[in-house]
């Protein structure tokens, strides 16, 4: 029987700035599964220029990982639409992960158009594109639900891009007192960051830690050449691995009767990326009978302001509702079982420690589905069918 997998806390320590290839290498010294991440990161025939390769690196202040540079090659990138083209079309990449990559995207696009005029579409190049796929993927693949991160070091190599990126996000910023020899803040670091986390100091039980550390080449410096960034994840006081619990969330709704559904599908991306728990459109009339659209958003607390911001400021609405409300949470668990196509993760529910069902993952049975080249429809039902001769009632705790 496989791990039991749920929704866990994680903090970021950026004091020495902040990179994909930092954040990668925190990952895997946190016990990201490097077969799985492969395996779906590779699905994207663009990828084919990316090695994922990583070593050890002892420092005086901890053991850590550090990935292996990459080759410097100058290379044609693609747009952001053309990558989401891309990303839908010839991969396994969960759906959850290419929203928030078109969100990493796209506010490097806008701060670089607020900082720089009237530019071109920004080009992404396939390594880029990689490393920004692999550490959304690996925050997706621990189950890591919530995510702070510290402050960021101001450098006099940050780019005003970089610092709109920040600003957008809400990212908060220090003045550095550290060399520049290790220290880094980038772009895409930190619209990784503007993406996934916010700046906080939580209280939390650690349940592992990850150390990724990145090197420095430049030509003034011989000493100190490697930055690290810290990844600490684990548990809310208070809460257990396998314990269903009631916690708060805010409902947000508001009215909308003038907006295309090209407009809305795009409201619902931006507002999972920035964190929302789910999103919901429902068909409403209005005075004089107009067809509108209930937009319901739920969210944590913490997020209310930030979502609400976005509905006002995106949409035609002129005002959106909100209130707190008390939720009570089944345990989710994801199991592994052997199934006749090979060893694939199912969803078990349970209510105050009792079984109440398991079934297959969409995700998985697609992957499984694509690699024996049969239809979804039939791997679902081979997966239900070793779901029943499992023990996975049992032998989850």
């Amino acid at each position: 029987m496989g791990t039991i997998m749920v929704g866990k806390l994680a903090y970021i320590d950026c004091s020495a700035g902040v990179s994909a290839s930092m954040l990668l290498a925190a990952l895997l010294d946190a016990g990201l599964d490097t077969d799985k991440l492969k395996r779906i990161l590779f699905s994207v025939p663009q990828f084919d220029v990316y090695r994922l390769k990583w070593q050890r690196f002892r420092s005086p202040v901890a053991t850590g990982t550090m990935m292996e540079a990459q080759p410097n090659r100058r290379e044609e990138g693609l747009s952001v639409p053309e990558w989401h083209f891309a990303l839908e079309e010839s991969s396994t990449l969960p759906t959850v992960v290419v929203t928030k990559v078109l969100a990493t995207l796209q506010c490097i696009e806008d701060a670089s158009r607020a900082t720089r005029g009237a530019v071109p579409s920004v080009q992404f190049s396939a390594l880029d594109m990689a490393e920004i796929c692999a550490v959304l993927l690996g925050f997706h693949l621990l189950h890591i639900q919530d995510i702070y991160c510290s402050e960021l070091p101001i450098l006099s190599t940050t780019s005003p891009v970089t610092i709109e990126i920040g600003r957008n996000a809400n990212l908060y910023w220090r003045a550095s007192e550290r060399d520049v020899s290790n220290t880094t803040c980038n772009e895409i670091g930190v619209a990784l960051l503007a993406t996934l986390a916010h700046y906080g100091n939580p209280i939390m039980r650690i349940e592992r830690a990850g150390h990724g550390y990145v090197e420095f080449f430049h030509p003034h410096f011989t000493e100190d050449k490697f930055g690290v960034a810290h990844l600490y994840v684990g548990y809310e006081p208070g809460t257990q691995a396998h314990k269903n619990d009631s916690d708060q969330v805010v409902v947000i709704e508001t009215n909308i009767d003038n907006m295309s559904g090209e407009l809305l599908g795009a409201l619902m991306e931006r507002l999972l990326a920035a964190g929302a728990l789910d999103v919901t459109y429902t068909p409403i009339q209005m005075k004089k009978d107009r067809p509108a659209t209930m937009v319901t958003v739920i969210c944590p607390p913490k997020l209310s302001e930030t979502l609400s911001l976005i509905l006002l400021r995106e949409t035609s609405t002129l005002g959106v509702r909100t209130q707190l409300m008390t939720r009570l949470i089944a345990q989710r668990e994801q199991v592994q079982i052997e199934t006749a196509l090979g060893p694939t993760l199912v969803k078990v529910k349970r209510v105050r420690g009792e079984f109440i069902s398991a079934s297959p993952e969409y995700e998985e049975c697609q992957r499984l589905a694509q690699e024996n080249g049969i239809p979804l429809i039939e791997v679902y039902e081979i997966v239900r069918d070793a779901i029943r001769k499992s023990d996975v009632s049992q032998n989850v705790q």
